[in-house]
C-alpha cells in the first residue's frame, strides 16, 4: 500500500501567480497555502490501516469459533479463506510499513 498524501503540499506550495492585478487573491491563497502547511499529513496507509486490522481480527475470531468440533467441509474451506486473506492483509500491512 503507497502512503500517498490527500493533500499534495508540494504541489500546493509551489503554486504562483504571475498576475500583478490579483495580488489580494495572491495574499489569500498564500494565506491558505500556508494554513496548509500547518496541517498534519494524513496517509492513505493511516486511514487504512486500522480498518484491515479491524476485518483481520474479525475473521480470526470467527474462524476460531468452532467450539472445538472438527471443521466440516465448508468451514474447512471458511479457515482456509481467513487464513489466506490474513496473509494477504499481513503482506499489505508489511508493505506500507515499509514504503
Amino acid at each position: 500500500m503507497v502512503k500517498r498524501e490527500l493533500i499534495d503540499r508540494e504541489k500546493a506550495e509551489n503554486t504562483t501567480w504571475e498576475e500583478p492585478s490579483y495580488t489580494d487573491a495572491l495574499n489569500v491563497l498564500t494565506e491558505v497555502r500556508d494554513k496548509i502547511r500547518e496541517l498534519p499529513t494524513i496517509t492513505e496507509q493511516e486511514i487504512v490501516k486500522p480498518y484491515l486490522e479491524e476485518l483481520k481480527s474479525k475473521m480470526k475470531e470467527r474462524d476460531d469459533d468452532n467450539g472445538g468440533e472438527p471443521l466440516n467441509a465448508v468451514d474447512r474451506g471458511y479457515h482456509l479463506a481467513c487464513e489466506h486473506l490474513c496473509k494477504e492483509i499481513d503482506n499489505l500491512l508489511s508493505e506500507s510499513e515499509g514504503a
